[in-house]
C-alpha cells in the first residue's frame, strides 16, 4: 500500500468521524466546531447514561466505586485534552460494562468519539479546578443508590460546561 493510499484511507476515517470534510479536487478541511452539535451530543450522552445507571448500580461492586472515584478525581485534575478523553471513556466503559448493555455502549462510544474533538476547548474553557465536580458528583451520588439524583447532578454540572463551550464557539 503506497503512501497516497494510506493518506486517503486516513482522511476517509477522519471524515467518517466528522473531523474533516473532504472536498473533491481541494483536499481535506478541518470541520469547524459547532455549538449545536455539542449541545446535541451532550444531550445524547446524558440520555444514554440515564438508560444504564440503574442496571449498572446493581452490578457495581465496592471496588468499582473506588475505581470510578479514582478516575473521577483524575478527570477533575487533568488539563491534558487527550487524557481527559481517555479518562471519560474509561469511566463510562465501567458503567456500561456493568450494565451489560453493549448496544447502548456502542452508541455512547460513538458519542464520546464525536465529543472528543471538543476536548481541547473544554479544557481551555473550563479548567480542572472549575470542572472538579463532573464525575465526582456522579460517583458519590451513585454510591448512595440515588440514580435519578446522580444523573441530574451530573447533567447540571455538564450544563455549565455546555453553556461555556457554546459561548466560546459562538465567540469565534
Amino acid at each position: 500500500m503506497g503512501s497516497r493510499t494510506t493518506t486517503r484511507s486516513a482522511l476517509a476515517r477522519l471524515a467518517d468521524q466528522g473531523l474533516v470534510t473532504l472536498e473533491q479536487n481541494k483536499g481535506a478541511i478541518v470541520t469547524p466546531l459547532d455549538a449545536a452539535e455539542w449541545v446535541q451530543l451532550s444531550a445524547v450522552q446524558i440520555a444514554l447514561a440515564r438508560l444504564v445507571l440503574a442496571d449498572s448500580f446493581l452490578a457495581l461492586a465496592p471496588r468499582d466505586f473506588v475505581t470510578l472515584g479514582d478516575i473521577a478525581k483524575q478527570i477533575a485534575a487533568t488539563d491534558d485534552p487527550l487524557e481527559l478523553v481517555s479518562l471519560i471513556e474509561c469511566y463510562w466503559s465501567i458503567i456500561f460494562t456493568k450494565a451489560e448493555r453493549p448496544h447502548i455502549y456502542a452508541l455512547m462510544e460513538q458519542t464520546l468519539r464525536k465529543l472528543s474533538r471538543y476536548s481541547a476547548l473544554a479544557v481551555k474553557t473550563l479548567p480542572a479546578k472549575a470542572r472538579s465536580g463532573w464525575f465526582v458528583i456522579l460517583t458519590e451520588s451513585l454510591k448512595t443508590g440515588a440514580i435519578d439524583g446522580s444523573i441530574d447532578s451530573f447533567a447540571g454540572a455538564w450544563a455549565q460546561l455546555t453553556s461555556r463551550i457554546t459561548a466560546a464557539i459562538s465567540a469565534n
